[in-house]
């Protein structure tokens, strides 16, 4: 019975006639150029909407319209989430503070956040945070711990990274992370140059941030630079690359990007010239510092880092413990 059904359904179903495709092939490509006319419109309308208020750079060889930092355009898309406190819980005052190379405990600190008895019975050690240097593993790629020792406060320590942990009997109260420079080899060479005082030079980049970007969501940065500082700005220049490496490698060794990758794929960076190693021949201190060493710029992806350190400062193996143990704080 169904069967019979489903063939009289079928009989009073007739194909599309010469006439109806005829009217289909018409029809939609009409609707295509209607739509694409007014997208088009559209777009110019939009870009006529956004007037350029002067012009950023006008030379012989160049010119660039300045547009506004908060045109009304993107005002929805510059919106701020001001409500941080999922991610930024708030933390406790640490009860360790540093003085050169020398650390103390705030006692009624301690007494405050982890009770009376934990300001009496409290034993704090440490142990030395160091690069990797096992064979057969990237140096860069991780970090490796020192013995442990009893931490004396008011004590000079020669150590320049530790992991301190202070415990109440057999409850662990909080682990931090120290950072202590300690004067090095470097201090000799810099007596032995020549002239005036140099300059201190910092190099900071910041990933993701353009210049009208910068204008939005850094305004008190900018303020600092501009007003205080009389930070001078350089115009017209641009990214050279789709990623971090591809556009900090060329500001920090002259080379290009792919050039870089495809010559050090397999070695290590240490015979690759950089800048702060010409400031090192000019008697300066160096230091090389990333806030995420996983993703850093000579490790990420899969690059080999530096066999020796390439600079007089290197807190990579730190900032990897602290990476690590993320929940904790760090100093």
């Amino acid at each position: 019975m169904f069967r019979v059904l489903e063939i009289r359904a079928m009989s009073y179903i007739k194909a599309p006639s010469s006439e109806t495709w005829k009217v289909i092939v018409i029809v939609c490509p009409t609707c295509v150029c209607v739509f694409l006319y007014f997208e088009v419109k559209l777009i110019r309308a939009y870009m006529n909407w956004i007037q350029p208020i002067g012009r950023l750079l006008d030379t012989s060889g160049c010119t660039m319209l300045l547009y506004p930092s908060f045109h009304r355009t993107i005002r929805r898309a510059n919106e701020t989430d001001t409500s941080l406190d999922w991610r930024c819980p708030g933390r406790r005052a640490t009860v360790i503070y540093r003085r050169g190379s020398v650390l103390y405990i705030k006692t009624s600190h301690l007494a405050s956040y982890y009770g009376s008895a934990a300001a009496k019975d409290v034993v704090c050690t440490y142990r030395e945070v160091m690069r990797n240097q096992s064979f057969g593993v990237r140096h860069d790629g991780g970090y490796s711990l020192g013995p442990l020792r009893g931490l004396v406060f008011g004590t000079a320590l020669t150590e320049e990274f530790l992991a301190v942990t202070c415990v109440v009997g057999a409850e662990t109260l909080f682990i931090d992370y120290f950072l202590i420079p300690q004067r090095k080899k470097v201090e000799t060479r810099k007596r032995r140059t020549r002239g005036e005082r140099p300059v201190n030079v910092l190099v900071l980049g910041i990933d993701s941030t353009s210049r009208l970007n910068f204008d939005r969501h850094m305004k008190r940065t900018r303020k600092l630079l501009t007003e205080e500082l009389f930070a001078f700005e350089f115009l017209g220049y641009n990214k050279v690359g789709e990623s971090s490496f591809g556009n900090q490698i060329p500001l920090l060794t002259g080379l290009a990007g792919d050039d870089v990758e495809r010559l050090f794929r397999n070695l290590t960076f240490d015979e690759l010239p950089h800048l702060w190693s010409v400031y090192k021949k000019r008697g300066y201190a160096t230091l090389f510092l990333e806030e995420m060493p996983s993703f850093g710029l000579f490790v990420y992806p899969d690059f080999q880092g530096f066999r020796e350190l390439p600079a007089d400062y290197y807190p990579v193996p730190a900032m990897h413990a602290m990476e690590v143990h993320k929940r904790l704080d760090y100093f």
